[in-house]
C-alpha cells in the first residue's frame, strides 16, 4: 500500500548510532568513554501535549551491542532475542558507524524504514520486547518508559491503540519533498483521534546514547559528547505529520411522487465550519427520472465541523414536505456514532459531525483501518400537481492530483438525465 505524503523531516536514527571515536582526551574523559555493554538501559518517549490521540508504542530489539577493540566505540551484533532476518540491516547500521558523522538523514530514514519492513504484514514474536499504551489526555504531556533494557539497537513503532495487526497500521509512503528520489518509498505508521490522523516514520534508537554537542565551533566535526547516556529520552513532538480526519455525509432525497416525462435535479448547499473557519463549501446535486430515493455521498468534510445542509433548489413543480432528518450508520459492525442535529423543512445542522472512514493505500490496495460512521441527512419532496415543466443543468468541478480541473455537467429535463465530463487538464486556469 502506498500513500503520498509530504514528510516533516526528522532523524529516525538517534544519538549514539553515529558515536565518534575521539583521541587526546583527559584521563577522566577517557574513563567516561568506556562503553559497558552489560549495563541496563532506560528508554523514555516524551509525548508532548500537542499529541491528541490514544496510541501504543511497540518496542522491538533489532541487534545487540559489542564493544570494539582498540577504541571506545561499538558495533551491532545479532543476538538470540533480536528480530529474525535483520542481518542486512545490522550490516548497514555498522557501515553508518564507520562514516563517523557522514551519515545523512536519508540514510537513517531509509534504514529505519527497511527495519520496519521486517514486521510489515505480520506480528513479530522474536524480537518483540513490550508495548506501552498512552491514553488520550487532552492538553497533557505524557511519558512512555521502557525499563531494564539490554544495550542494543531498537525499533520503535507508534500506532493507534485500536489497531492491533501490523496490516492495519503499517503502509508505504512516497516522500514527496525528495526530488532526487521521487519514487523511493518508506514505511509509515498511523494513530488517530476523533478529528486528526497522525502519520509516523519508524524510529531506530541505540541504547546507550551520547549527548549532542552544542559547541558551534566543534559540532560539525564532533556531533556528540561523552559520557555515555544509559537513560535515553526521545521527544515525540514534531516527529509526526498531522492531517485532518474526515467525516462521511450522505444526502438522501425521498421523492414520494413524480411528474412523468420530466427528469429533475435537487440541489443542496453544504457548508462546514470548524474553529470559526470554513472548511468545506459545495453544491451537491441529486437527480431523478422516477419516484423513489436518491442520494449523494461526501467523504471530505473535516470531522468535528458544524455542517449545515440546505435544499436550495427543489425544481419548479416539487414542494418540500415534512422535516429533514439526521441519523448515522456504522460503516462496519458496531454501534453508530451519536448525531447532534437541529432540523427544519429545508435545512439541517449537524453539530460536531462524527468521523468516518480512515483509508490508507491507493485503488485496489486501499484498506480501511477505522471505519467510523456515515452521517445521513434526509429530505422529502412531492410533486405539486401543477402540470408545469422545467429542467436544469448542474456544473460540478473537481480538482485532480495533477492540479487540473474536471467539469461534470448533469442535465435533467424532458429528455432524462445525462452527464457530460470535460477534463480541463493540468494547465487549465482555476
Amino acid at each position: 500500500m502506498k500513500m503520498k505524503k509530504k514528510w516533516v523531516r526528522m532523524l529516525a536514527l538517534f544519538a549514539a548510532i553515529l558515536a565518534l571515536p575521539l583521541t587526546g582526551q583527559a584521563a577522566e574523559e577517557q574513563a567516561a568513554r568506556v562503553l559497558d555493554p552489560d549495563r541496563k538501559c532506560l528508554l523514555t518517549i516524551e509525548v508532548g501535549e500537542g499529541f491528541q490521540a490514544a496510541a501504543s508504542f511497540d518496542l522491538y530489539k533489532v541487534a545487540g551491542l559489542e564493544a570494539t577493540q582498540g577504541h571506545d566505540g561499538y558495533r551491532y551484533v545479532p543476538s538470540q532475542d533480536s528480530l529474525p532476518g535483520a542481518d542486512g540491516v545490522i550490516a548497514r547500521a555498522n557501515d553508518l558507524l564507520l562514516l563517523e558523522g557522514g551519515a545523512t538523514a536519508e540514510n537513517t530514514m531509509e534504514l529505519a524504514s527497511d527495519t520496519a519492513r521486517l514486521i510489515l504484514g505480520e506480528t513479530a514474536a522474536q524480537g518483540f520486547v513490550e508495548t506501552k499504551d498512552v491514553p488520550f489526555a487532552e492538553g497533557q504531556a505524557r511519558d512512555v518508559t521502557f525499563a531494564d533494557l539490554d544495550t542494543g539497537l531498537y525499533l520503535v513503532i507508534a500506532r493507534g491503540s485500536g489497531l492491533a495487526a501490523p496490516a492495519e497500521y503499517l503502509s508505504e509512503t512516497i516522500k514527496t519533498d525528495d526530488p532526487e528520489h521521487p519514487d523511493r518509498s518508506y514505511v509509515a505508521t498511523m494513530a488517530y483521534s476523533d478529528t486528526e490522523v497522525y502519520t509516523f516514520q519508524a524510529m531506530l534508537v541505540t541504547l546507550p546514547g551520547l549527548t549532542p554537542n552544542t559547541d558551534a565551533a566543534t559540532m560539525g566535526e564532533n556531533p556528540w559528547t561523552y559520557p555515555w547516556v544509559y537513560n535515553v529520552n526521545v521527544i515525540l513532538q514534531d516527529k509526526y505529520e498531522k492531517t485532518d480526519r474526515y467525516a462521511s455525509l450522505e444526502i438522501v432525497k425521498n421523492l414520494t411522487d413524480f411528474k412523468e416525462g420530466a427528469a429533475v435535479t435537487f440541489l443542496f448547499s453544504v457548508e462546514a465550519v470548524r474553529d470559526g473557519a470554513s472548511v468545506y463549501s459545495n453544491i451537491i446535486p441529486v437527480s431523478f427520472d422516477a419516484a423513489g430515493q436518491g442520494s449523494a455521498l461526501i467523504e471530505k468534510i473535516p470531522a468535528g465541523a458544524d455542517v449545515v445542509v440546505t435544499e436550495v433548489d427543489s425544481g419548479p413543480v416539487y414542494q418540500q414536505t415534512g422535516t429533514a432528518g439526521a441519523s448515522a450508520r456504522p460503516n462496519t459492525a458496531g454501534a453508530a456514532a451519536d448525531v447532534n442535529a437541529a432540523a427544519g423543512t429545508d435545512s439541517i445542522t449537524i453539530y460536531g459531525i462524527p468521523a468516518g472512514n480512515i483509508r490508507i493505500g491507493d485503488g485496489d490496495q486501499e484498506t480501511t483501518v477505522n471505519a467510523g460512521s456515515t452521517v445521513i441527512v434526509s429530505f422529502t419532496n412531492a410533486y405539486d400537481g401543477s402540470g408545469n415543466g422545467g429542467g436544469s443543468v448542474v456544473n460540478a468541478f473537481d480538482k485532480g492530483e495533477d492540479g487540473g480541473w474536471t467539469l461534470e455537467q448533469t442535465y435533467a429535463d424532458a429528455n432524462g438525465i445525462r452527464r457530460n465530463i470535460v477534463n480541463a487538464g493540468a494547465d487549465a486556469e482555476n
